[in-house]
């Protein structure tokens, strides 16, 4: 029967443990903790003490972070540095206080002596560094005195953030919000107006008639084939406005024009003439468009 051994390095009744740095049966196995690390003499294991971690305990912690095995997080402000074992702080110059959190100056002076005035732009700056003067900008402005704001499609703090704005929106320098162009909606202006609607912020409603469609920047309507611009009329209601006389077959003065009247070319016809084509000198619809509204 096998029987539990507890490491001893003499004494018939196991009474002696290992000596420190050695462990296991017989103590020896020779301990490699590091940094203070100390070792557990039945399996070697190594405790590690505040401010280190690792299997030996040969890795110091990170910066921001403290204690037993790096667990504690620091605490310190304005770039202040803390103590791994203890996480006291350490302040940079120009800063006071158990965690750095107050300036050595009053606002709107710095240096050693706290006799230089700030130069900063006051409403767009959060703060001037207390020890060199150093202006920290608000949110959507950058230079040296925090004068200028973002450009180049960038936003937000130091003016790292890229505008996320789509179809010529523009983008809020500080918080990147966009104020969409008339005729897209959406947080990122990437939608269109629903059809009915046009212009800023889709507020306006289409008033184009007979199924046409409508612009969604500028409400503009897109008539179907056959219906011209104005008023959106169809031809024959065009040719009703403009010649009340001819649906009455009376004869209608026109210009004679190739492949329209036939193979004879006279200075009247009948009020009734070929499909599509307009009375007023037999134009064709295309050709009323272009002489009544030539902008079209």
């Amino acid at each position: 029967m096998d029987v539990a051994f507890f490491p001893i390095i003499k004494g018939k009744n196991c009474e002696k443990p290992c000596p420190s740095g050695s462990w296991g049966k017989g103590c020896q196995n020779h301990c490699d903790c590091r940094n203070g690390g100390t070792c557990n003499m039945i399996h070697g294991r190594c405790s590690c003490p505040t401010g280190y971690k690792g299997k030996k305990c040969e890795t110091q912690c990170p910066p921001g972070h403290l204690g037993r095995a790096c667990r504690g997080e620091c605490r310190c402000e304005n770039e202040g540095t803390c103590s791994t074992i203890d996480g006291s702080c350490v302040c940079r110059p120009g800063w006071t206080g158990e965690l750095c959190e107050d300036r050595s100056c009053p606002s709107g002076l710095y240096g050693q002596d706290c006799s230089s005035e700030c130069d900063c732009e006051f409403d767009n700056t959060e703060a001037c560094h207390p020890w060199t003067g150093e202006c920290e900008c608000k949110p959507g402005w950058f230079d040296r005195w925090c004068s200028s704001p973002c450009a180049n499609n960038t936003f937000g703090r130091n003016c790292k953030s890229v505008c996320p704005c789509i179809n010529n929106a523009t983008c809020d320098h500080m918080d990147g919000s966009c104020t969409c162009r008339p005729g897209y909606r959406g947080p990122l202006c990437g939608g269109k107006c629903t059809q009915g609607r046009y212009g800023k912020n889709c507020a306006l409603k289409c008033n184009c008639k007979n199924n046409a469609t409508c612009s969604h920047e500028d409400g503009k309507c897109i008539c179907e084939p056959g219906r011209a611009m104005r008023a959106n009329l169809r031809l024959d209601e065009i040719r009703s406005e403009l010649f009340p006389e001819a649906g009455k077959e009376k004869i209608v003065p026109f210009r004679a024009r190739k492949g329209c009247s036939g193979p004879t070319a006279s200075k009247h016809a009948p009020a009734s003439m070929e499909p599509r084509r307009a009375m007023r000198g037999n134009l064709r619809l295309d050709e009323i468009r272009s002489e009544l509204f030539p902008e079209v």
